[in-house]
């Protein structure tokens, strides 16, 4: 009841307080009462409390942007209670005394979730998000909380005994975990604060006694404490043995150092030249010491603390955060110290480059102090000598666990492979000379060598698998090549590029033998196919792997776009893909698959068409980037050729296999789906390269065949496809099913061809004629002027769309008809006397062929089966409404013309048995 009062009446009060006196006797009654509810020791009980908090924060603040100030007592009165319930909810959701004794156990679920709910808290009453400007962040209260709750946490974690940089005599005593969540949560209000900073820095004004003062104060007791929880951290890993405490604390000072990056990036950069930024001297140093130590911390823990100490339990769905010895973030899949490096070096270059000229504590690079720039220091240490190191101890650990093995020293492959990709970025940032790490043109060749050695050591297990022959198994080197394409996948696309590059085959024939080993290894497993096999065995699983690890690579490959070499080998797996894919078809929808089973082709590895979708997203890139102005015109035209050759050339094997007619498959994972879904997606990227200029992919012959081709099949799939009594859907229907994200991904592509103007309607006619033979009173009438090809055109696509309304296509997909008939308006010009009569034309439209077409037989109306009962008086109607929508045309007139479309299609399709909108698929297989 308190907790409700406290919601319903604070907020008014502290707005309107008719009697100040009695308000404050009020408001400080209610606050003591929070602060019981606060420590209860009933989680359920604490909870309340959340939202009277946030409520009575809200309301606080909401006074002092109204009137630009508060009372200072009910101000006083509220901050004291809101810091102090605050602080209460994050000291009564630790960790109990010995529950990190036993690793393997199920975290706790209900604690993890109160630990989010109150981080979720914590960020409510310190939010500076709504506040502009510094003098309105100092006033406001969320800044008087942030400031106490920090004090706390300060005092908390004050560093004693040492600050990392060396052993010392005295104990290790660790922060308590609960100070260091708490302030883990504060990064979003502290980020803020970062950006006023640097934006007052960068025009003069951030000298210290300027209007950031208090601020740049807040902002240095963030640094500190984080720099003083890295410090004790650094200490403890440096005792042979570590407290229990200690991967709680690690895991949370990890995870605040990867919530600050935005901080760090505002505030932290130096100039190429090594001198500070304008940023005041004193912030700045307590900046760079929280930097150098947390990513020391974050390293150490890498090293020192595996990523799982006992097999994961997320897996079999026993909890939702895994076991308690997993050093992974709520939810997350990846070493929370890796995780921290990483996303320092990729929230800003010029982070990056602070990161590579800032000395780390000795405790880090101690272990670096020998060997040669290839083995041991690169570049003269620092972060990127105890990355290779790091690099080089977490495959030693993965090796030794053995393949599969997740568990137990070390991290999982994922993790290592982040560490690969922060080395790589940074040796290029390094390398192109915008980076200050000393030693000249020697700690640049250190740089070279070690990053080539990384590079190549994959290269060479790839070759070494591909030459074992019999003295390996086929499930071992596919695992073999897996792993390696995985590592060199996880380069920047500029080392990984040179995998397919001919200059780089001229320089190291290596690459070049093991770029072909990977293809050819890939290519092979489709012949691994058997339509008896209901479960694939090791060697099919491994491959699995394989097929989706290259997928990964070549997209990693792109650079912008697909060089020639990377084209033919994604032709050529498309190519295998089909003929597999045509052969499980042919054995019917009943067969089994050894490989186009949920195991090898399921949402969770790698979809058939997924070579398909590397071309759709490598055109999406060279768009984006032409239209960021990264790219002329011309490079632009440069970059997507290779996609248009490596497409082409793939075209007829994809379309044979989506236009296989068996029925839709049960014993096994039909790919004609997701082939078909990736081939529009990639057509639909290719149109949009000519948004600008439609007429001129129509002026190149390579791309006009691809895009009428593809639109006119989608046609040829529409009319094919029988109507069932009803509109229901027909399992045993020949073909593919149109009942899934494949259709999305055609109707996009339809949408924006039509989009384009009149020259699909003139096309299409002319790509159909070789099929389909049409017919109609009007084409018959005797001495008349042969119809336009566009009228004809017209019908037609219209004529599939009516047969799509009719029950060929699921209802959800003709929920986006209103957009597509406005597209489709545009194509004829937006004249309304021409869509008129395409309509006129499509109602009377009929196959001439002697023979049937798919579920179409001579004589039948392409429409389908309600137009052949479509009175004259509904016809008019029909045709009557669509004049007045094409007059109007705007969005409300075109879902009317939706609601026309079903009514001349037969109504409502109650009880079709297709399935609800579907999602479209996920192309993402880094984790197989």
């Amino acid at each position: 009841c308190v907790c409700t009062c406290a919601s319903a009446c604070l907020p008014h009060l502290l707005k309107s307080a008719p009697s100040e006196e009695a308000v404050a006797t009020f408001l400080s009654s209610v606050m003591e009462v929070l602060r019981a509810v606060c420590v209860h020791p009933d989680r359920s009980v604490r909870a309340l409390a959340y939202g009277p908090l946030s409520s009575v924060h809200g309301a606080l603040n909401s006074a002092v942007a109204a009137t630009g100030s508060c009372s200072a007592t009910l101000g006083g009165i509220a901050v004291d209670g809101i810091y102090e319930c605050a602080m209460a909810l994050a000291s009564s959701c630790g960790y109990p005394q010995g529950y990190f004794d036993d690793l393997s156990l199920d975290n706790d679920d209900e604690l993890e979730n109160e630990r989010d709910d109150v981080r979720n808290v914590l960020r409510s009453v310190t939010d500076l998000e709504r506040l502009d400007g510094a003098s309105a962040m100092d006033s406001s209260p969320s800044m008087l909380v942030l400031k106490r709750v920090l004090g706390a946490c300060s005092e908390a974690v004050a560093l004693k005994g040492g600050d990392g940089s060396g052993a010392s005599a005295q104990p290790i005593v660790l922060p308590p975990e609960t100070a260091v969540h708490a302030l883990s949560a504060l990064a979003k209000p502290l980020n803020r604060l970062g950006q006023t900073v640097a934006a007052a820095a960068e025009v003069g004004n951030g000298g210290g006694g300027g209007s950031t003062a208090a601020s740049e104060e807040v902002l240095a007791v963030a640094f500190r404490c984080l720099g003083d929880v890295a410090a004790s951290l650094l200490r403890a890993f440096q005792s042979p043995s570590l407290p229990a405490e200690t991967l709680a604390v690690s895991r949370l000072s990890c995870l605040a150092t990867t919530s600050f990056a935005p901080l760090f990036s505002d505030v932290a950069p130096m100039s190429a030249s090594g001198d500070s930024s304008s940023v005041p001297p004193p912030l700045l140093s307590e900046c760079h010491r929280a930097l150098s130590l947390s990513v020391g911390a974050a390293i150490a823990s890498a090293s020192a603390i595996p990523e799982l100490a006992f097999e994961s339990s997320l897996e079999g769905g026993a909890s939702m955060f895994d076991i308690r010895g997993a050093m992974r973030g709520p939810g997350g899949e990846d070493h929370v110290g890796i995780i921290a490096v990483s996303r320092l070096t990729v929230e800003s270059k010029r982070l990056a480059r602070m990161l590579l000229a800032l000395p780390l504590p000795p405790s880090t690079t101690a272990t670096a102090s020998t060997g040669n720039n290839v083995g041991g220091r690169v570049g003269g240490g620092g972060l990127l000598s105890d990355l290779c190191l790091l690099h080089d101890d977490l495959k030693a650990s993965e090796l030794a666990r053995g393949p599969g093995v997740h568990h137990g020293a070390g991290v999982c492959p994922k993790s290592r492979r982040i560490v690969l990709g922060a080395i790589s970025r940074l040796s290029l940032l390094l390398l192109d000379g915008s980076a200050t790490a000393g030693g000249g043109r020697e700690a640049a060749d250190g740089v070279r060598a070690k990053l080539r050695d990384l590079f190549h050591g994959p290269v060479e297990i790839v070759a070494a698998a591909s030459r074992a022959g019999g003295e390996m198994s086929d499930a071992e080197k596919f695992f073999r090549i897996c792993e390696a394409v995985f590592d060199l996948a996880s380069f920047s696309a500029v080392v990984a590029a040179s995998l397919f590059s001919a200059e780089s085959h001229a320089e190291a024939p290596a690459l070049r033998d093991a770029a072909q080993a990977i293809v050819d290894s890939s290519a092979a497993g489709y012949s691994l196919l058997s339509t008896t096999c209901a479960v694939p065995d090791a060697t099919c699983t491994q491959w699995g792997r394989l097929r989706a690890a290259v997928y990964v690579l070549m997209g990693t490959c792109a650079n912008p776009g697909l060089n020639p070499l990377l084209a033919e080998a994604i032709s050529a797996l498309n190519q295998a893909e089909c003929k597999a894919i045509i052969l499980q078809c042919n054995a019917g929808r009943e067969s089994s698959s050894s490989i186009f089973h949920d195991s090898i082709v399921g949402e969770d590895v790698l979809p058939a068409g997924g070579f398909v979708v590397v071309v759709s997203k490598v055109l999406d890139s060279v768009l984006a980037a032409a239209k960021a102005g990264r790219l002329t015109e011309q490079q632009l035209s440069d970059e997507s050729h290779s996609c248009i050759q490596a497409l082409g050339s793939s075209m007829n094997s994809v379309f044979s296999a989506m236009a296989t007619p068996s029925p839709e498959a049960v014993a096994h994972i039909d790919p004609r789906p997701t082939l078909a879904e990736a081939w529009y997606l990639a057509m639909k990227s290719l149109a949009s390269l000519f948004s600008a200029a439609p007429q001129a992919m129509y002026n190149s012959e390579a791309t006009k065949q691809l895009a009428v081709e593809s639109f006119v099949l989608f046609i040829r799939f529409l009319l094919s496809r029988e109507i069932e009594e009803g509109g229901r859907k027909s399992v045993h229907a020949a073909g593919m099913s149109l009942d899934g994200p494949q259709t999305l991904s055609m109707l996009d592509f339809m949408d924006l061809m039509l989009s384009f103007g009149p020259k699909i309607l003139e096309l299409t006619p002319l790509y159909l004629q070789k099929d389909i033979a049409v017919d109609s009173p009007q084409i018959r009438q005797v001495n008349a002027t042969p119809l336009p090809p566009a009228l004809i055109g017209g019908a037609i696509i219209a004529s599939a769309l009516f047969r799509g309304s009719s029950g060929v296509l699921p209802p959800w997909a003709v929920e986006g008809y209103p957009r597509l008939f406005s597209s489709f308006f545009v194509a004829c010009g937006k004249s309304p006397d021409f869509f008129c009569q395409v309509l006129c034309l499509a109602c009377d439209l009929h196959l001439a062929n002697s023979q049937a077409f798919g579920g179409l037989h001579p004589g039948q109306k392409l429409a389908g089966r309600y137009f052949d009962n479509l009175s004259l008086v509904a016809r008019e109607s029909f045709i009557s409404q669509s004049r007045e929508i094409c007059n109007r045309d705007n969005e409300p007139s075109w879902r009317r013309f939706k609601v026309a479309v079903k009514q001349a299609c037969g109504g409502k399709k109650k009880a079709s048995g297709f399935n609800q909108k579907p999602a479209v698929t996920v192309w993402e297989c880094d984790r197989v």
